[in-house]
């Protein structure tokens, strides 16, 4: 499995035209803003049917302290979405986070063949 969330309207800049680790200092701020308006990880889950319970271990995230960690999180569907839902803390201060799937619609082909333009 694979996760990847972003920020909405994230900022637009060139692309590097090679994608290795440059020292370049005014690229920093534009770096730390993507990091920042990005998470991502991969790996592999388990499903507990009897607690509803779904555990994603990460085998590499873009943080690199997350790596062999185990992440449980309640799941549960709703009309289509697909929500893993997360409480930490004690009561009185529990934090509860959510993050809802939505299966994106099938992509249609928009090329036209030499076929079609006849």
């Amino acid at each position: 499995m694979s996760v990847q969330i972003t920020a909405q309207n994230r900022r637009r800049w060139e692309v590097p035209a090679v994608r290795v680790p440059r020292p370049v200092e005014e690229d920093a701020p534009l770096k730390a803003e993507a990091f920042d308006t990005y998470y991502s990880y991969y790996g592999t889950w388990d499903y507990d049917a009897a607690t509803s319970v779904v555990t994603h271990h990460v085998k590499s995230s873009i943080i690199p302290a997350e790596t062999g960690l185990d992440y449980a999180q309640t799941a549960t569907l709703e009309g289509g979405h697909l929500i893993f839902t997360v409480r930490s803390g004690s009561p009185g201060t529990e934090t509860v986070r959510k993050k809802v799937w939505e299966r994106l619609p099938k992509a249609t082909n928009t090329k036209t063949t030499r076929k079609d333009r006849r």
